[in-house]
């Protein structure tokens, strides 16, 4: 029966020859990140209650992106939404029913990297709408020959 008898650096050398062959047989991708956020990116005028889009461009693998909003020009912010899979070029629409403002911003980050983030190059405008329709509700029904009541309200609009 033969042994082989290793010395501290044969030990060593076959230790670096291992690693050497699993680094080429198990390559090591390191992606880089980077997060830009397309619009709203400055001048955009939003209308409180219609819906509005925000839009990026990702790379780095899919991760969980946090959306937050701010009213005063980027000072303070707040939770807008979660977008889990965060990945590529994508958008996120919903419903505006954040406060009137001429110093909107939006930022979009990677939730568990938040120095990967983006947020509007400049402010944009919220405005209220000119009418709020309280009544007649969508999906009312009304006959040809009855009264139909409107009841709505302004600000800018008096009659």
């Amino acid at each position: 029966m033969k042994t082989k008898i290793y010395t501290s650096t044969g030990r060593l050398k076959a230790f670096l020859a291992g690693l050497f062959f699993l680094a080429t047989i198990i390559p090591l991708a390191v992606q880089s990140q980077s997060l830009t956020l397309l619009s709203p990116n400055g001048g955009e005028n939003w209308l409180q209650g219609s819906s509005c889009t925000i839009s990026w461009e990702y790379t780095g693998g899919s991760t969980i992106g946090l959306i937050e909003y701010s009213e005063d020009g980027g000072q303070y912010w707040n939770y807008l939404d979660y977008i889990y899979g965060l990945d590529t070029v994508s958008s996120f629409t919903f419903q505006n029913y954040l406060y009137p403002t001429t110093q909107a911003k939006i930022r979009i980050s990677d939730y568990n990297n938040p120095g990967i983030a983006d947020e509007s190059d400049n402010v944009f405008t919220i405005t209220e709408p000119p009418v709020y329709i309280y009544t007649p509700y969508e999906g009312n029904f009304y006959y040809r020959t009855s009264p139909v009541y409107i009841s709505w309200y302004s600000d800018s609009i008096f009659i």
